[in-house]
């Protein structure tokens, strides 16, 4: 974990200014505004749209990020809604950043957290709403969902997306075949699932785009840039052989 976070620690400061970097985004995602600079997910206007009428909250609402990376999502859906937010990640470059963008937007409700997703310190039954956008695959799903349930108010709603498995054999051992089956053990009724058919090709939008700014990337951020190189070069060879995980969105609350 330790060696993790210092990898995405040193992928977050370097792209958080990175003019090249902003290139590649909105190349993959012209829809997105111009300050939403996302890392590793594909959040598109109408997927961030849905969470925030998912997760059904209002200006004197409160909501959690979970995974926040540099906060774009998030304080997003913060401006669409009028919700409190609190993001977390547990790489303390992205919550810097994440930080430096909410002042920058003048949002002033929302904070953010360095901490781990499945032991957040933040108070129980404290929060309406939690979203997280490609995240929960990384982590032990029982830990995660559990953690969720104890920060959520009853009633609370947890809209996400992630990604479920469709083999035995993935080398991300904690990636779950069913997700809606994890958060049912832990105390939530199912809302909302569906697999996100045409995600593979925004996926692959920001993979192409990365793999096509490679040499200015390596210019600008220097050997920061590889973790990323590299994984687009993997994440775009495996889109050739058969599907090996699924794309959801989930909205479940808690009874």
């Amino acid at each position: 974990m330790d060696e993790a976070r210092l990898e995405f620690d040193s992928m977050y400061a370097a792209i958080a200014g990175s003019r090249v970097y902003r290139q590649v985004t909105h190349r993959a995602f012209p829809d997105l505004p111009e300050w939403l600079i996302p890392y590793s997910v594909s959040p598109s206007l109408v997927l961030l749209e849905r969470i925030a009428q998912s997760l059904n909250i209002e200006p004197d609402s409160s909501f959690v990020d979970l995974a926040c990376g540099m906060g774009g999502p998030g304080l997003w859906v913060s401006e669409r809604t009028g919700a409190s937010l609190v993001g977390i990640d547990f790489s303390a470059a992205a919550i810097s950043a994440a930080t430096k963008l909410a002042r920058q937007r003048g949002i002033a409700r929302a904070t953010f957290v360095n901490a781990e997703a499945t032991g957040t310190g933040l108070p129980k039954k404290s929060f309406d709403g939690l979203m997280s956008i490609d995240a929960i695959q990384f982590m032990d799903a029982r830990s995660v969902a559990t953690e969720i349930a104890r920060i959520l108010r009853p009633g609370g709603i947890v809209a996400l997306t992630t990604m479920e498995a469709l083999v035995d054999d993935l080398p991300v051992a904690t990636v779950a075949k069913d997700y809606r089956a994890v958060f049912k053990a832990t105390g939530f009724s199912i809302c909302d699932y569906e697999q996100l058919a045409d995600s593979f090709e925004s996926d692959n939008a920001l993979f192409e785009s990365i793999d096509l700014y490679r040499d200015a990337l390596v210019e600008e951020i220097g050997e920061a840039a590889t973790p990323m190189l590299e994984e687009a070069r993997d994440r775009l060879e495996r889109a050739k052989a058969p599907p090996r995980v699924r794309k959801i969105f989930l909205v479940a609350q808690l009874q």
